[in-house]
C-alpha cells in the first residue's frame, strides 16, 4: 500500500510518510515525484486510484498498520540485497587473490 489516499494523474512514490486517516493524507512525506504513476503502468502522467475511489468499507481494517508493514518490507528486502551484494563483491575479490597465489603452485 503506498498511502495514495486521492487518485492522482502523474503519482508520487511516498517513500516515508505518516497516514493520518481523519485528514486522510500523508504526513511529512518524502516522494519521489510520478515515480508511483511510472511503475504502476510504465508511463509517467498515468493515473493511479487512491483510495477515495473505493468505498470505505472495502479498505483494509488498518490501512497505517499495512502502509507500515509494507514499507518496512521494502526497506528490508533493500537491506537484504545490499548486504548480498556486498558479499558478493568481497568473495569475489577473495577468490580472484586465493587464485593468484595458487597458481604459482
Amino acid at each position: 500500500m503506498e498511502g495514495l489516499f486521492t487518485t492522482e494523474q502523474g503519482a508520487p512514490l511516498a517513500i516515508l510518510g505518516q497516514p493520518d486517516m481523519d485528514r486522510r493524507r500523508l504526513d511529512n512525506p518524502l516522494v519521489v515525484p510520478r515515480a508511483l504513476s511510472f511503475l504502476t503502468y510504465q508511463s509517467w502522467k498515468a493515473e493511479v486510484k487512491g483510495l477515495d475511489s473505493f468505498p470505505p468499507q472495502n479498505w483494509p481494517d488498518s490501512v497505517p498498520l499495512v502502509y507500515y508493514s509494507y514499507h518496512i518490507m521494502v526497506g528490508l528486502g533493500t537491506i537484504f540485497l545490499v548486504v548480498l551484494a556486498s558479499r558478493r563483491s568481497a568473495c569475489g575479490a577473495a577468490r580472484s587473490t586465493v587464485r593468484a597465489h595458487c597458481s604459482g603452485c
